[in-house]
């Protein structure tokens, strides 16, 4: 369920909300998510990011065939919550990038980046120069 609402007050790491809707109860958990929500082309650069590195870093010939694989590989190393028990990490929740804001995605995505070029040994700055010069919009 989606509802919007206001901060009316915050006090020692507590919030007074108000929402618009009567379908909450007290007690009720709930997530809030603050920051500029990303872009359509801000997904569309992670999904061109990703097809990049399959395509032409090599990628593939590591296993990676499309970019919902490498999405959800890389989901679940960043954004999920593992524990080690008995010596294997377990699974706790997983991850997404869904509500990331666009700051946190752009971290994100960094993170994503050095964790390739490291892990992988590639070099992906060819197509953020790629893209600089053939999306990015003009000056």
């Amino acid at each position: 369920m989606k509802c919007h609402g206001k901060i009316l007050a915050v006090k020692d790491n507590l919030a007074k909300i108000e929402v618009d809707t009567d379908k909450l109860k007290a007690g009720m958990p709930i997530t809030v998510t603050t920051g500029k929500k990303r872009s359509n082309k801000c997904n569309a650069f992670y999904w061109l990011y990703l097809t990049y590195t399959i395509n032409e870093c090599g990628l593939k010939e590591k296993g990676f065939f499309c970019p919902e694989a490498l999405h959800a590989s890389l989901k679940a190393h960043f954004l999920s919550e593992k524990i080690l028990d008995k010596g294997k990490f377990k699974l706790m929740s997983e991850g997404t990038t869904t509500e990331l804001c666009s700051k946190e995605m752009t971290a994100y995505l960094e993170k994503v980046d050095l964790f390739i070029c490291d892990f992988f040994g590639v070099d992906t700055s060819a197509f953020f120069i790629t893209y600089q010069n053939m999306y990015a919009p003009g000056e």
